[in-house]
């Protein structure tokens, strides 16, 4: 199952940690035809999906793409997103004042939702 052609005659792979070396001789175990031989195109069938739309690639994902035979493929770049909460009455660091100030829990949210998927920028607080 190395993906290499057979020799000319052979019908089965015998795989190098079920065989024996003594010297320049190697014996073989015995071998059914067929075993360890795998169909060309066997992987997958003409229209099966190798990879989900809008999920972002694993390296195993672009393995596999390169063993389908795609050089190239379109992928949509993750949103570079940056945060910014406005208001004088948000409190960030510091003492806290309640009769004058709110927590930035807004901000602290929508960063942690951005955190799976998206090239995160940054973020800051601004005046109104």
């Amino acid at each position: 199952t190395t993906g290499a052609p057979l020799p000319e005659g052979a019908d089965a792979v015998a795989k190098q940690e079920h065989c024996a070396r003594n010297g320049a001789d190697v014996s073989l175990p015995a071998l059914k035809p067929g075993a360890d031989v795998r169909a060309v195109g066997s992987d997958w069938a003409l229209g099966d999906e190798l990879c989900s739309a809008s999920t972002p690639l694993t390296p195993s994902d672009v393995a596999i793409i390169a063993a389908a035979g795609h050089d190239t493929i379109i992928v949509n770049r993750r949103p570079r997103v940056r945060v910014f909460s406005s208001g004088a009455e948000l409190h960030v660091r510091g003492p806290f004042d309640a009769t004058r100030q709110i927590k930035d829990a807004n901000r602290a949210g929508l960063i942690a939702l951005l955190s799976d998927g998206s090239s995160f920028g940054g973020n800051a607080v601004v005046e109104d």
